[in-house]
Order: C-alpha cells, then structure tokens, then sequence
C-alpha cells in the first residue's frame, strides 16, 4: 500500500500521528525477521511495537543517551512481549550520532526517532541538532534499499523548532533520484509533532 493511501485511511479513523507511524511501518516497510532501529528508544513504546513485529527472526536495535531511558525500554519489552517472540536485542547506551557504528551498513529495514526530551524527565536532557543530524547521516548508510527513515519532530521546548527546521533542511537536500521525503502536520493541532518520513528507493 502506498504511504499516501494509508495516511489518508488512518486520517478518516482519526488516528494520532504515532498511531499513525505504527501504520505506515507496518504497510511493507518492515516484516518479520527485519532489522530495525528505534534511535532515541524513550520509554520504549515504539521499541516493543517494533519487537513485536520483527519477531525472533528479527533484530532490534535501541538507542538512548540515558540509563533511564534503556531501562524504561527493556522493562516495557519484557512486559509486553513474550520471550519466545522477542527478536535478538542490542540496547545502546549512547548517542544516536554514532548511528553506524552499532547498526551497521545497508541492514535497516526502519530506522525511528522522536525529537525532544524523554516525557516526564529532566527536559535539559534533550535532542541536539549536532547529533541529530549525524545520526541521521548515519541513517542514510544504515538503510536499506526500500528502508524508511521516520521522525515524528516535537517543536514545543527550547530549540525543538531550530531542530526541525535543520531536519527539514536535511530532508529537503536530499537527491530524488535515491531519496523519497515528505512530512505530515496537523494543522489544526500546533502542539502535534510533524512526521518526516525519508525513503530510500530500490
């Protein structure tokens, strides 16, 4: 199904735009025995989604900067997610800019992020523009042919508009002979984050 099609049958369900990603990963982006990456693994909401859905045959990378952040993930994992249907994990205690390093490349069927701060967390802690961008760098050489690159951008705290705003930019820059890009807003909900979605064609 094509991204288009799908963003416009989950607009009609009113969906969120994090239901929304779910979505679209799930219409032909990422099937079972895929390796995936949740770049900024938070409260591991995406992570066990993606654990889920790659199964034991699969591979689940989860990257965060804070102890709490990895924790808070594999707790979620091993609540929702029985053992026999758990796919082989690496948790990352890191930074997202080092992207490569821990994924590898051409492997990546999606790679996902969420800008901002961990919810209910020390919001001095946050994504950074430098990082953001070098992990997305990164992304492009981790990706394989027909990956998805997929942000949902927060712009609401303190240089999340100037971060987006380089995102955009970065997506923005990118060759349309290689790369697909588009983003989706609720206009109508300024608080929404945006989606920015990078596909790399086959």
């Amino acid at each position: 199904m094509m991204i288009g099609k799908v963003v416009c049958a989950a607009g009609r369900r009113g969906v969120r735009l994090t239901e929304l990603a779910h979505t679209i990963w799930q219409s032909g982006f990422v099937r079972t025995g895929d390796t995936v990456v949740d770049a900024t693994c938070g409260n591991g909401h995406d992570a066990a989604f993606l654990a889920e859905t790659v199964g034991p045959s699969g591979r689940l990378v989860a990257i965060d900067i804070q102890a709490a952040a990895i924790e808070s993930t594999k707790a979620r994992i091993e609540a929702l997610v029985p053992p026999d249907r758990r796919p082989s994990i690496e948790y990352v205690q890191g930074s997202h800019g080092d992207m490569q390093q821990h994924v590898g490349s051409n492997v990546a069927s999606l790679i996902c992020w969420n800008t901002g701060y961990l919810p209910n967390s020390d919001k001095t802690i946050k994504t950074e523009i430098e990082s953001t961008i070098a992990g997305l760098e990164g992304s492009l050489e981790c990706l394989c042919d027909g990956g998805l690159i997929s942000m949902l951008c927060y712009t609401g705290h303190e240089g999340g508009m100037e971060e987006f705003e380089a995102i955009r930019e970065f997506a923005s820059g990118l060759s349309p002979v290689h790369w697909k890009t588009s983003r989706y807003e609720l206009l109508n909900s300024p608080t929404a984050p945006t989606m920015v979605l990078i596909w790399k064609a086959r």
